[in-house]
């Protein structure tokens, strides 16, 4: 009898145990975890989709955040520029090389005087940094994701929209809108970054063209896809900037997806038309 009531407390033990480590083995189911960001004048929103609490990586986000905060306002004070500013500044030529002029950061002066709108207080720096810092800075924020393992997400940096792994194993459905709200086209995508241009009534400095000097309005709305936030702005701006057949012939040279809506219709690359579809 005593042999019997050992064996059954051991089963017990067993079972026990085994329940403690299955307990252990199940995965807590993923979340969505939101954090808002506003820096540059700009809405960020971030989603991180995991089972894990992710508001440390959040606080992480946001010391970048307030790093290149400084950044931005030590270009606008009489302190010394920071050494992250000064990358930034030397991308921005990069950029100007790249385009060949189209994208040039000294335009500042030449935006107050297209703007109906100005402060004189502006003329006292030329530099126009607005325009990039926004992907330079969300650039930044995926890599310190991918660093730290997180592969589902979803960053909005003021309607620029990077993705990482879909939380359920499919696909972002992302809606292009034109400046009153109404659909133009839904994309679906992972793990790229889309930037839209010209969806808005407001002013923007993007949409003065440094060559010409005048402000560009062929295009009502270009939106591009690629592998990486920075190219797709950049894309974008450009792209806005040119006609249509121009901008087909410059974006061959990249990786990379476009779509123009102008006067109620919508042209794209080939390769853009696999996004349309689910």
């Amino acid at each position: 009898m005593k042999k019997i009531i050992e064996k059954r407390n051991y089963i017990i033990f067993c079972l026990v145990i085994l329940l403690g480590v299955g307990v252990l083995l199940i995965k807590k189911p993923i979340q969505e975890q939101t954090h808002n960001y506003y820096a540059f004048g700009e809405s960020v929103i971030i989603k991180i989709y995991d089972n894990k609490d992710s508001s440390k990586i959040f606080k992480e986000i946001e010391t970048i955040y307030e790093k290149w905060d400084k950044a931005y306002k030590s270009l606008y004070s009489k302190e010394k520029i920071t050494s992250d500013m000064s990358l930034l500044l030397d991308y921005g030529k990069k950029l100007s090389r790249e385009t060949n002029g189209l994208l040039d950061i000294n335009i500042n002066l030449l935006v107050k005087k297209i703007e109906e709108n100005y402060d004189m207080q502006d003329y006292l720096n030329p530099i126009n940094i607005d325009s990039l810092i926004g992907s330079y800075v969300a650039n930044e924020v995926q890599t310190y994701l991918k660093k730290n393992n997180i592969k589902k997400y979803l960053i909005n940096q003021n309607g620029d929209i990077i993705t990482g792994d879909h939380y359920n194993k499919e696909k972002y459905s992302i809606s292009i809108h034109d400046a009153e709200d109404k659909v133009i086209k839904i994309l679906y995508f992972t793990n790229k970054s889309l930037s839209v241009k010209g969806n808005t009534d407001m002013f923007q400095p993007y949409m003065v063209n440094p060559i010409t000097e005048k402000k560009s309005g062929e295009n009502k709305i270009v939106a591009v896809i690629s592998n990486d936030i920075k190219e797709a702005d950049m894309l974008s701006r450009v792209l806005y900037l040119l006609s249509i057949k121009e901008g087909q012939e410059f974006i061959k040279k990249y990786t990379a997806e476009a779509l123009w809506y102008s006067e109620d219709e919508i042209i794209t690359t080939e390769g853009m038309k696999k996004y349309l579809k689910k």
